[in-house]
């Protein structure tokens, strides 16, 4: 007997952590034959716009087994696997696209898969000038020109945010014998300035505080989908080198 189960819209990430989705299910005897699990529903950008003919792969988590598919022209995808942990996959370049499902015997689960934008990777080397020197980095921030992304069927159309304002952290000078890695991490707003800035692990404190005063006054164009700015992570790593 087939049993159904709707789940409320989940958010994919890279993370594995979250905890899979349970069910209650009539469990088959042992004499009969175990009936395949039912994994459908649809597939959305983050903005909620289906993705048609968009590839989308499960793996069994305990044997490595891939089962690769696409979704419909509105979107839509079905499978029918053997019972089994599933991490679900939808591989689209500049998206978060990996979550898990639990399946169970003679058990439908329903439900849509959103994508998330995922993060801009930026790395820069400290320089060692005082801070009035330090040349900035400028450019025109070039004028957005309606595309292919901005029409009204565009769906998964995701457009990077270029670095347009900003300059290098300074290395300090009573630093300059201590080399290090800086991990920052924050948010691009629609507006493509910066904010919600934090270190991503412990650090010398004069190298973090270099490291953060820089990146905050960073600028990016912003990071549109389908034509429209949405927010974006950033993950800079800046570098202090010993020479």
């Amino acid at each position: 007997m087939m049993t159904t189960r709707r789940f409320a819209p989940v958010a994919c990430a890279l993370v594995l952590a979250a905890a899979p989705l349970a069910a209650q299910t009539t469990t088959p005897s042992a004499a009969a034959k175990p009936e395949p699990a039912v994994f459908l529903g649809s597939l959305l950008d983050t903005v909620g716009r289906a993705l048609p003919n968009a590839q989308i792969v499960l793996t069994d988590a305990r044997t490595g087994r891939r089962h690769d598919g696409r979704t419909d022209p509105r979107g839509h995808f079905r499978f029918e696997l053997p019972a089994g942990e599933y991490h679900v996959d939808a591989p689209m370049p500049g998206f978060l696209t990996r979550h898990r499902v639990m399946l169970r015997s003679g058990q439908t689960v329903e439900g849509t898969v959103t994508l998330q934008i995922g993060t801009v990777q930026q790395g820069i080397s400290a320089v060692r000038e005082p801070r009035a020197q330090l040349e900035r980095r400028q450019v025109d921030a070039p004028r957005y020109r309606a595309g292919r992304c901005s029409e009204p069927t565009a769906s998964g159309c995701l457009e990077p945010p270029i670095l347009v304002n900003g300059s290098a952290p300074y290395h300090p000078q009573h630093r300059l014998a201590t080399s290090a890695i800086v991990i920052v991490e924050g948010r691009i707003g629609t507006d493509g300035f910066v904010h919600a800035l934090q270190l991503s692990g412990p650090a010398d404190s004069d190298l973090a505080a270099a490291a953060l005063e820089a990146v905050g006054n960073w600028q990016f164009t912003p990071t549109r989908l389908n034509g429209i700015p949405v927010e974006s992570g950033l993950r800079a790593t800046i570098t202090y080198r010993v020479e």
